[in-house]
């Protein structure tokens, strides 16, 4: 594999849907580490559930949503519709 080949820490990205996929992927390329993006987004407990046993519930999304808008009013995304996007995803595309 590339990350083998090279002296610094790599990272893979892409198709992470599981909690299982970040291992899949960090076994089959020899990265450091894996990122993951928009799965987190649609289930913010993606990794904790293996600890928790639970889903991230409604007043979870809606807490995490709060804590977003936070973080992007102190550092602004390029556009609005990047904020637009991910407050989709967390929240689901009903907004529930």
């Amino acid at each position: 594999a590339l990350a083998a080949s090279l002296r610094i820490p790599t990272l893979t990205n892409g198709n992470v849907r599981a909690a299982a996929d970040v291992a899949a992927a960090a076994a089959a390329t020899g990265a450091a580490g894996v990122m993951v993006a928009e799965a987190l987004l649609a289930d913010p407990a993606l990794f904790a559930r293996e600890a928790t046993g639970r889903r991230c519930g409604t007043s979870d999304r809606r807490g995490l949503a709060l804590e977003y808008l936070d973080l992007a009013t102190a550092h602004p995304p390029p556009s609005l519709d990047y904020a637009r996007a991910h407050l989709g995803n967390m929240l689901g595309r009903s907004g529930a």
